[in-house]
């Protein structure tokens, strides 16, 4: 019994040493699934392997051996907790449910042992949170440090986000010249919100000499790669005929594509169904694509929505919903949606507004 319980012990030993092999392997060169795969390999297959060929081993080495394999568990652990990919998709987890300042304190804590090791994605990342002040002290100059740890690696948002900091002063003096270097490094590197703003830059001739047609290459690599804003200057591009022959038909396709997503894009098609261009006159779904546009904030949409409420245009006519649209055109500084909401009162429409006001401070008290 005493010898059986040995090769038992023995087995198990052995078995969970294999196993670490395998677990440990895993986390240091494969992603953390790949690695749990390879340790249950290691244990299923290899183990019965290489014990079916080990003879009996006494009671005092198979403790031994027992005690190692308990230690190389443990140390399973520790190498698996080494893998940067694994704390970067922790730190991942961690920030995307984080609402308290003590949850994107505990992301910080991930991505910061990550970045410590010269992991890009958690550089950058750490340097959001730093940049936006979630889960550490607002704080632009550590943001710029991990943001440049990145870029140097040649992380392409990193680089972006370089470009961006020199364009807006932010922290270093604005450089737009210095801006272009790092949007085209990462452009080159297929960003698409740095092809987004190298194209503009020369667009505006900001920091490049302006040149219409690199514009709208750069514009184009973005729009193509599913970039809405870059979609959204395209569709542009082609409606007033600039570096590119005008082509209403081809501008209406990329407006499209851009308003899956793009609030002036969505404006735009509730221009084009409003006036019929390219399309039959639809007021109804003209409005659909207004309030798109009003609901994602845009001023002039909400002013609009709120007119064709006060109006019965293309949607049933509601004064307390055309007040609550000025309301919100009003809040975002649409100055004449101020002079419409006024109007509510003196026409005796006094009521409809005040309930109309009541709603929305509810509604912006509920968020």
């Amino acid at each position: 019994m005493t010898r059986f319980l040995g090769v038992v012990l023995t087995l198990l030993g052995w078995g969970l040493t294999l196993a670490f092999i395998g677990l440990a392997l895993g986390f240091l060169l494969m992603p953390m699934w790949s690695g749990v795969a390879l340790a249950l390999l290691a244990a299923v297959i290899i183990n019965p392997i290489v014990v079916s060929r080990l003879p009996f081993i006494g009671q005092a080495r198979h403790k031994v051996l027992t005690s190692l394999a308990l230690v190389s568990v443990v140390s399973a652990v520790g190498l698996g907790g080494c893998s940067t990919d694994f704390k970067y998709k922790l730190a991942q987890m961690t920030e995307k449910s984080a609402v308290t300042a003590a949850e994107y304190a505990e992301a910080v804590k991930w991505y910061q042992q990550a970045a410590d090791k010269g992991h890009a994605k958690s550089q950058f990342a750490l340097g959001e949170l730093y940049h936006k002040g979630e889960g550490v002290e607002k704080n632009a100059e550590q943001a710029w440090t991990w943001f440049k740890k990145a870029a140097d690696q040649g992380y392409g948002p990193a680089q972006n986000r370089i470009g961006m900091m020199y364009a807006a002063g932010d922290w270093v003096r604005a450089d737009a010249a210095e801006a272009v270097v790092w949007y085209r490094k990462a452009a080159e590197g297929d960003d698409r919100d740095a092809q987004f703003n190298l194209a503009h830059m020369y667009a505006k001739g900001e920091g490049v000499a302006k040149d219409g047609v690199q514009a709208l290459i750069w514009y184009r690599k973005a729009a193509e790669g599913g970039h809405a804003g870059a979609q959204y200057e395209l569709a542009g591009l082609y409606d007033a005929g600039k570096s590119v022959p005008k082509d209403p038909q081809m501008a209406l396709n990329w407006y499209r594509k851009a308003a899956a997503s793009h609030a002036d894009a969505q404006f735009k098609l509730g221009n084009v169904y409003t006036v019929g261009k390219l399309v039959k006159k639809d007021q109804a779904e003209a409005a659909k694509w207004y309030e798109k546009a009003a609901n994602n904030g845009h001023a002039k949409a909400q002013y609009v929505m709120g007119l064709r409420y006060q109006s019965g245009f293309g949607v049933t006519k509601d004064k307390a919903v055309a007040a609550k649209w000025y309301q919100k055109a009003a809040a975002n500084g649409y100055a004449e949606a101020q002079y419409r909401f006024g109007q509510l009162y003196q026409k005796g429409d006094g009521e409809v507004a005040a309930r109309a006001v009541e709603e929305a401070k509810r509604a912006a008290a509920g968020h």
